[in-house]
């Protein structure tokens, strides 16, 4: 539990300055006691978790909105620009725009902590798919970043609703972006539909593309969805040194009847990505069935 809220302290403060010694009266421990009991679960000394923690969350700043550099540098702690960008290039072997310009989005160097969570994700698979596309209807909307609390529930309200009436599989294509009218802001665009559905017109349909895809399944409730999501991509996919390639994310919701009383609804997650060395990787010809 001492670590447990430690390590939540650290994560809602490193970019505020803060030290060991703030990290030693939080605690309640001695200096040496709280180093040597955080080292044992982190792996690493805790003034380089924070460190690798800023990097992290520089990356997501870089890729998802158009923060300018030194608003990156200040926002957390860095001494200055030219500090930021020597630190960032030192741990992923990139300078902060070649970071934010590559056409890919290299997790492998970040550094996924803890799952203070305890989130459950019943499966990770590596999949090759051919190409497909969904029919559905569009759902835009923006996010801010960091992201409020429930900023994901007006398009699961959506997906739950068409879940339920329709009493079949949904299937949603997403891809996000930088805001162009906000520096702190992502935008995400969404096709909610079926799966190669001819009934569709072109304009309601949305591809994806072939290749190597990582695969999640996990159960969530509307309220809980947003932390799946966030260890997805702030821990699984450092944690397996993804590289995600372009293409939408795909997410099956599937239906059950259980999900109309429980709240709770199945998820396949497909997330493009390079292939990843020594992991297996199965062909597939279609995202479903999951089995």
């Amino acid at each position: 539990m001492t670590v447990r809220d430690v390590l939540s302290y650290v994560d809602d403060n490193f970019d505020k300055g803060i030290d060991i010694d703030d990290i030693t009266k939080r605690s309640g421990y001695s200096r040496r006691h709280i180093q040597v009991l955080l080292k044992q679960y982190i792996g690493i000394p805790i003034g380089l978790y924070i460190r690798k923690r800023r990097i992290t969350k520089a990356s997501y700043l870089l890729r998802l909105t158009h923060t300018h550099l030194i608003d990156i540098s200040l926002k957390l702690g860095f001494d200055s620009q030219q500090s930021f960008s020597r630190e960032f290039k030192k741990a992923t072997g990139f300078t902060p725009m070649q970071y934010r310009k590559n056409s890919t989005w290299d997790l492998s160097s970040l550094y996924s902590g803890l799952n203070l969570n305890e989130i459950m994700i019943n499966s990770v698979q590596f999949f090759t798919l051919p190409e497909g596309y969904i029919s559905g209807f569009h759902y835009n909307h923006v996010v801010s970043i960091p992201p409020e609390r429930h900023s994901h529930i007006s398009r699961l309200k959506i997906i739950f609703d068409k879940l339920i009436k329709g009493k079949k599989d949904i299937i949603a294509l997403t891809d996000f972006m930088p805001n162009e009218d906000s520096i702190t802001s992502l935008k995400v665009k969404t096709v909610i539909g079926l799966q190669n559905d001819v009934a569709g017109s072109s304009y309601n349909r949305c591809n994806y593309s072939a290749g190597t895809y990582v695969c999640f399944s996990f159960k969530f409730t509307p309220d809980d969805y947003a932390s799946y999501t966030r260890h997805i991509y702030m821990a699984l996919l450092p944690l397996y040194k993804l590289t995600r390639r372009p293409s939408p994310d795909i997410e099956i919701f599937h239906y059950n009847a259980e999900s109309e009383s429980s709240n709770a609804i199945e998820c396949t997650y497909y997330i493009p990505v390079e292939p990843p060395l020594g992991e297996e990787v199965l062909p597939r010809s279609s995202i479903m069935p999951l089995n």
